[in-house]
């Protein structure tokens, strides 16, 4: 007969694939570990309580400044969050439940929301363990990490757990909660957990769900679905969309070099472009590798001791380049706010201009800023 030991019938093909094994390699989804199980369970009852011990913290609040915010960003208003419907018990986490990119755009930018307005010693306790979260978060979301970086996540989330039992002793710790505890082991053996999450997986399937609310197959709607999918795959070969390496202009024009740009061009330029000409081939929007850049977002270009040095995008130079270049006008770091969770950033003193590479950038996403109290916050995605 078979032979097998307590329902282990055979080695698993997965011990095949080099320098992977079944038992080492363990692997944690964060879109559904942390963007839709951490995030709203801890960032509830945080809010309930603080809401409790704070008069202007309110659900009309909330939503009257979620409006107000994410009515002015470029970047993620695609992933403006759903107005709250009111602020459930702890532990019940948030009503109405969102989509991890929508959740995620709450969580980043909730401290910008309300932490102006937490007062009182208590209320500060709780808001101490949602910071904590803020952090913990960015550096999961990390594109590049250090063993260094990885013990003091670790350190983090011990603080995190502390905090959360402390400040809520009857709530369970969740296993999601637990599982953030193995995420610097995860990621030491796997890599970034952003490379393996199921996030572009969720987004596929929203595009196969799409279909299914208009068609009218109720016999066999799997084949629609199949066809409809297939139909939509060939029109992306067609277009040449599913090329990542892509560069699309859009809404192109020239514009005549005036000294400031003169100023700016670099020695890397200078190969590509010719100092000497009248005018360059400019775009307001272009889509790069997948990642839209528009005329008013702002990139962080650089980092040293004074803090990050980000531009925000004049126009994009696209004049026969097969990469674009990007015109900025450069922003120093004043502070880091740490009850907003965001860098304090002002124009340069000598009003100075950069054109730089896509590929030069300290980190390629795009930003949003919003003016808040007559100061410019930039909320980071990650910990860069």
């Amino acid at each position: 007969g078979e032979i097998h030991h307590r329902g282990v019938k055979s080695s698993c093909p997965l011990n095949d694939i080099p320098y992977f094994n079944i038992i080492e390699n363990c692997i944690n989804d964060v879109m559904h570990t942390v963007l839709e199980g951490v995030i709203p369970y801890v960032m509830g009852a945080v809010l309930h309580a603080i809401s409790q011990l704070c008069a202007r913290v309110t659900v009309e609040t909330i939503n009257q400044r979620i409006l107000q915010v994410f009515g002015t960003l470029i970047v993620d208003r695609y992933n403006k969050p759903c107005l709250l419907n009111k602020l459930l018990p702890a532990g019940a986490g948030m009503s109405p439940k969102q989509s991890a990119a929508k959740q995620w755009a709450l969580f980043r930018y909730m401290p910008l929301l309300i932490g102006e307005l937490i007062e009182g010693d208590e209320a500060i306790e709780y808001w101490e363990l949602f910071l904590v979260l803020e952090e913990i978060v960015d550096i999961l979301m990390a594109s590049r990490f250090t063993d260094a970086l990885l013990v003091y996540l670790s350190d983090r989330t011990e603080t995190l757990l502390f905090l959360f039992k402390s400040r809520f002793p009857l709530l369970p710790i969740r296993p999601k909660l637990h599982f953030l505890l193995h995420a610097p082991r995860i990621i030491k053996k796997n890599g970034p957990m952003r490379l393996y999450w199921c996030m572009t997986y969720e987004r596929k399937n929203g595009s196969v769900k799409l279909p299914s609310h208009t068609m009218r197959n109720f016999i066999n709607p799997q084949q629609t679905i199949s066809y409809r999918c297939q139909c939509a795959t060939l029109n992306c070969l067609i277009q040449n969309k599913n090329n990542r390496s892509l560069v699309t202009v859009y809404s192109s024009g020239p514009i005549s070099v005036c000294e400031t740009i003169r100023n700016a061009i670099n020695f890397e330029l200078l190969s590509s472009l010719s100092c000497e000409m009248e005018s360059v081939e400019t775009a307001d929007k272009v889509d790069i590798n997948g990642t839209e850049y528009r005329k008013g977002t702002f990139v962080t270009v650089n980092h040293d001791e004074q803090g990050y040095l980000f531009g925000q995008i004049e126009f994009i130079i696209c004049e026969n380049l097969d990469e674009p270049f990007l015109f900025l006008s450069l922003y120093s770091t004043l502070e880091f706010d740490a009850k907003t969770h965001t860098y304090c950033i002002k124009r340069k003193a000598d009003f100075s201009n950069q054109i730089v590479r896509v590929s030069h950038l300290l980190d390629h996403h795009p930003l949003d800023t919003v003016q808040h109290n007559a100061r410019f916050h930039i909320r980071l995605k990650y910990r860069i």
